[in-house]
């Protein structure tokens, strides 16, 4: 049976996975993206991921990274600020050298992490869906039968945590103001506690919302933030469902109901969109990165 290696390159750490083509993860393993260093440094970092799981059956691997994309080049065109210099990085370069004989791929992260639902997780059987990530920043995917998953003219559909949320609010590394990104993130969380209190955030805020005011209101306003974006989300796409995912969804105890209640109070025309969870969590953007080889999909 074939084998993949699935990368999911996020700002802080790199979680990758041997994938055969069951969407079985055979091994699997986290390391440090050790962003701050460099493009080199994580581009190191990958190379050495792939010495560590490549095996006699592997076809090749994917990579899902952040920034706008462009499939064919295995390039970054934008973006990726949450890594130092990874603007126009050619990612799988060196692993192309150093194996000629297999297949590299590379997606935007975002777009990894809905391929991986719809292969093995929430949005199996949904002919439409659009894919949330909430971690370090706010990733976006499109995903319909028709489509596949829609790249729009320059590669830049899908990255939603820059649809603007407050215009001329607060400064987002993209340039613009008021960006999602900035409100709805666990980036946002700590700067708004920070800003907010003088203190650095000390673990998860989800976790102190009874024990700290400015905890619980930042909170409420992230619930309420969130709600509105899958509002206008909503009108934009009209999908089955919005997956959501990300290392955020680890607490949705905590915060989805809140999101719903906003949702479900703003949305006009009755709307038969549904909110679910990802299933894979962290998980799927190394099996859609996987995909990407193993079935030859996304594009």
């Amino acid at each position: 049976m074939k084998t993949a290696i699935g990368i999911d390159l996020g700002g802080t750490k790199i979680k990758a996975g041997l994938i055969d083509e069951n969407g079985q993860i055979l091994r699997e393993l986290q390391v440090s993206t050790q962003s701050t260093k460099g493009r080199q440094a994580v581009l190191q970092q990958l190379d050495d991921i792939v010495a560590r799981l490549i095996q006699d059956d592997t076809v090749g691997g994917g990579i899902g990274s952040p920034g706008i994309i462009n499939p064919h080049t295995n390039r970054v065109i934008e973006f990726g600020f949450n890594i130092k210099g990874w603007h126009g990085s050619h990612k799988t370069a060196s692993l192309e050298k150093k194996y000629p004989h297999l297949q590299w791929r590379t997606e935007n992260d975002a777009n990894c992490a809905a391929l991986g639902e719809l292969w093995q997780g929430a949005a199996k059987g949904l002919s439409s869906f659009v894919m949330i990530t909430l971690g370090t920043g706010v990733g976006g995917a499109f995903y319909s039968q028709e489509t596949g998953i829609f790249h729009g003219a320059h590669s830049l559909a899908g990255e939603l945590g820059h649809v603007l949320l407050f215009p001329g609010g607060r400064p987002c590394n993209c340039g613009q103001k008021g960006c999602v990104e900035q409100y709805a993130s666990g980036t946002a969380l700590k700067k708004l506690y920070k800003e907010r209190t003088g203190t650095p955030l000390k673990g998860s805020i989800f976790g102190m919302i009874d024990q700290d005011a400015d905890a619980a209101a930042i909170v409420r306003d992230f619930e309420r933030h969130l709600g509105l974006f899958f509002v206008s989300m909503t009108h934009v796409f009209d999908p089955d469902a919005f997956i959501i995912g990300g290392g955020l969804i680890h607490e949705m105890d905590i915060w989805w109901e809140g999101v719903l209640e906003t949702y479900t109070k703003e949305i006009s025309f009755g709307t038969k969109t549904k909110l679910l969870p990802a299933k894979r969590l962290n998980e799927a953007g190394m099996l859609g990165a996987a995909w990407l080889v193993l079935k030859n999909g996304g594009l």
